[in-house]
């Protein structure tokens, strides 16, 4: 356990402990006079349940590392609240949290241009074949002349203007990759059933009645939900018969969405054109060892067909010095006694422990 003390009383400060960080400094710093912080570095969830911080913890901030099961979440017993560290919230059981008097609290406003750039960063590496002929060249081949571009960079080498977008989900970074994709000359469709009427004539796009109707006609779709009990591998076989042929796919929100196996037969057969992928079933993924694409989807990888990245889209320098501070700022206004914001848990909370807007 690492640990840094915000001041030199100890005995008569509350204590934030930070499950699966390594280093606290930024959070030491703000949070100078107001509390204790201490970081547990917890690999899995099975290392935060051994710790005999968790029970005496007055606040639980978390990052995607660790799961908070029921069995966790009843070691909380000081517990006021849990923050957790970035904007999904589907490593924490919420419904229990809810029924224990926890409020869970996301960072909804931090990092949405990174995941947004990524997101198009994929999308425009799909169409100009950027990463695959990266890949080719990395491994030696000789690539030359307009038909030897032409050869390699394959029918799926297309120009974007015209093509169609289909985003799954309009949150914020819905939006702004949304409105990335249209500079660049896209149509963007959106499928989102909680999106009040009104916003695709807002920023200029076109709302679809269904999923399938989405997914029938998008020469790209982009995940950008969140991932709930309900819509847990809503991307099935089902789903991605539906899909209109050639098409690519990019998940930037969570590898929960997605059935991986429909997903590799999906590229295996041809139904898919290529995919990227920065999130998955069990992170993080490793070559020749995450199942099943890791190794049924091994050489699709090596072939730049199947782009994976280590769930980064998230990040930058600026983006992860945002999300703490926005973060502290939450535990904050909890050991201040202010209403909390952005909680994800209201509908379950029973006798919250701290008071909630």
């Amino acid at each position: 356990v690492c640990v840094c003390v915000c001041e030199s009383n100890r005995m008569s400060l509350p204590t934030l402990l930070s499950l699966d960080a390594t280093e606290v400094g930024l959070e030491k710093e703000l949070l100078k006079g107001v509390c204790h912080v201490k970081c547990l570095g917890a690999k899995t969830q099975e290392d935060a349940m051994r710790s005999d911080e968790v029970p005496e913890a007055d606040i639980i901030a978390v990052w995607h590392t660790v799961w908070l099961t029921p069995e966790l979440l009843k070691r909380m017993t000081k517990a006021k609240m849990v923050v957790r560290m970035g904007v999904g919230y589907d490593n924490v059981d919420i419904e229990i949290a809810g029924e224990l008097g926890i409020p869970v609290c996301n960072v909804p406003n931090y990092g949405t241009e990174e995941v947004a750039d990524s997101a198009m960063a994929h999308i425009l590496s799909l169409f100009r074949q950027t990463t695959p002929l990266a890949i080719r060249v990395a491994n030696g081949a000789v690539i030359q002349g307009p038909d030897g571009i032409a050869a390699a960079a394959g029918q799926s080498c297309v120009r974007i203007r015209g093509k169609v977008l289909g985003c799954i989900g309009l949150g914020l970074i819905g939006k702004a990759t949304a409105l990335r994709a249209k500079v660049f000359g896209f149509r963007v469709l959106f499928f989102d059933p909680w999106i009040s009427d009104g916003m695709d004539k807002a920023i200029g796009i076109e709302r679809v009645e269904t999923l399938d109707e989405l997914l029938a006609n998008s020469d790209v779709i982009s995940m950008h939900c969140n991932c709930t009990k309900e819509n847990t591998r809503m991307m099935n076989a089902k789903a991605f018969s539906k899909v209109k042929r050639g098409a690519f796919f990019v998940n930037t929100a969570r590898g929960e969405l997605v059935d991986d196996d429909a997903l590799l037969a999906s590229l295996q057969d041809g139904t898919l054109a290529g995919a990227c992928l920065d999130v998955h079933w069990g992170e993080p993924f490793v070559i020749d060892k995450s199942e099943p694409l890791g190794t049924k989807g091994a050489e699709l990888v090596r072939a730049g067909k199947l782009i994976c990245t280590p769930h980064n889209a998230w990040y930058s320098v600026q983006s992860r010095t945002e999300m703490r501070t926005l973060g502290v700022d939450s535990a904050k206004r909890c050991l201040q006694g202010k209403p909390l914001r952005n909680v994800v848990n209201k509908e379950f909370l029973q006798n919250p422990r701290v008071p909630i807007m």
